[in-house]
């Protein structure tokens, strides 16, 4: 298995353990239109 080194975020928010299906949900209540 191949090693992944992660760096501890210094400013920000993690959102992880999104439900299938509702990724789009997320982002649009977070005002992202995915163009970013």
């Amino acid at each position: 298995m191949k090693e992944l080194k992660v760096q501890p975020i210094k400013d920000g928010t993690v959102i992880d353990h999104i439900t299938p299906g509702n990724a789009l949900k997320v982002l649009k209540i977070l005002g992202i239109e995915g163009k970013e």
